[in-house]
């Protein structure tokens, strides 16, 4: 469900959702995340950092934030992010 040094190269945004913290993007707490991600077919998951920096800049009054990607998104190598995927849907 995860991998540990990558991050997702997506232009995944979710601009029309006022959590979101940066345009062009969709950067959300990880319960936005998670609600938004698995009412949208378009969403693969979502990538977490241990970048202080970017903590600092994006958290929102002590809660995570996650960036969200597009599903099937290509993945670049990095030593400080890591990420889970949606478990695809089961059709019965």
């Amino acid at each position: 469900f995860g991998g540990q040094g990558l991050n997702h190269i997506s232009q995944y945004n979710c601009n029309s959702n006022p959590s979101n913290r940066v345009s062009g993007f969709c950067i959300l707490t990880i319960p936005d995340a998670l609600t938004l991600c698995n009412s949208d077919p378009n969403c693969g998951g979502f990538d977490v950092t241990t970048n202080v920096d970017w903590h600092n800049a994006y958290d929102v009054n002590g809660q995570t934030v996650v960036q969200l990607f597009t599903a099937g998104a290509p993945t670049n190598p990095t030593t400080e992010w890591s990420f889970y995927s949606k478990p695809a849907e089961i059709c019965v």
